[in-house]
């Protein structure tokens, strides 16, 4: 998946955030915290509801919850759940 000329920091791409935001920590190349693969990319919907797709982990999460007063940040929460599942090799 390529990002489009327009998206700032080749961050979107196919209707798809490609990187998740660099508030989280700017000097990973995925962004997020701890940082996600590489191959990342993520879907993100109506109050924060997600789809995140990991292919160098077989992974796929799906969050349809509702969050109030920004107590679910993707670039904080999703890292550390992705880290438990080893890569495939």
């Amino acid at each position: 998946m390529k990002p489009v000329r327009e998206a700032p920091n080749e961050r979107y791409g196919a209707q798809t955030w490609l990187k998740l935001d660099e508030g989280a920590d700017s000097s990973s190349p995925n962004l997020g915290k701890p940082s996600l693969p590489g191959d990342a990319y993520y879907m993100l919907g109506h109050d924060d509801q997600i789809v995140a797709v990991v292919p160098s982990r077989d992974l796929v999460i799906v969050r349809l919850g509702l969050t109030r007063d920004n107590a679910w940040d993707p670039a904080l929460d999703l890292a550390p759940i992705v880290q438990v599942f080893t890569p495939r090799s």
